[in-house]
């Protein structure tokens, strides 16, 4: 595992700088946001990132405490970015979300690999989630790297619609019934629908 992490410590460095996607927040530059948010026509060609900066998204106990490369949920990491732009306007906040870098995951990195977990999420964000009826955030920019599995996600931040985000790590209350049944109906909707046919699909 610690060869893994060498490898992956070897490989930020090497592409930090340059116009390689960035598997890590520090690789973030403007030039390469604004060629992601041009990809898939989130900005027009006129419109450049005149800045951004990161705020580590954090969880809200001691339970869990967030890493410094991302706040780690169950099968990445993430940060907010807050974004300004020059010659046009673009969303003012976003979710940056990739691999989680620590030994720890890296067995459970090649399982996911097997269920081209990330390959299919990649997948659904950047077609729009063409096949999808419950409500889902908008994908700026996806992609992966099939042979490394890594993958990087640009998307909408869901605060911006004056939504409420959950504690995953705290789970719900009695109180929240009608919150657990909506995740229920959304999740039961997205299996019924793709459950044993990703190939089917596409996807």
């Amino acid at each position: 595992m610690e060869a893994f992490l060498g490898w992956e410590e070897e490989f930020i460095e090497k592409s930090r700088g340059t116009m390689t996607v960035p598997f890590h927040i520090d690789n973030v530059t403007k030039e390469i946001l604004t060629a992601e948010l041009r990809a898939n026509g989130t900005i027009d060609n006129k419109t450049t990132v005149k800045s951004f900066n990161h705020k580590l998204i954090k969880n809200s106990d001691d339970k869990y405490p967030t890493p410094e490369n991302g706040r780690l949920g169950v099968l990445s990491c993430i940060f907010r970015l807050f974004v300004t732009y020059e010659g046009g306007d673009g969303p003012p906040s976003m979710i940056y979300k990739v691999i989680p870098l620590m030994k720890e995951f890296f067995m459970l990195r090649g399982v996911l690999k097997i269920f081209r977990a990330w390959e299919i999420e990649c997948k659904a964000y950047n077609r729009k989630h063409p096949f999808t009826e419950i409500p889902v955030p908008k994908g700026y920019f996806a992609v992966y790297d099939p042979e490394a599995y890594r993958y990087q996600i640009l998307m909408e931040d869901l605060s911006n619609r004056s939504l409420k985000c959950g504690n995953w790590s705290a789970g719900l209350n009695d109180n929240q019934v009608d919150v657990a049944m909506s995740i229920f109906e959304g999740v039961a909707k997205m299996h019924a629908k793709f459950w044993n046919k990703t190939y089917a699909f596409n996807c």
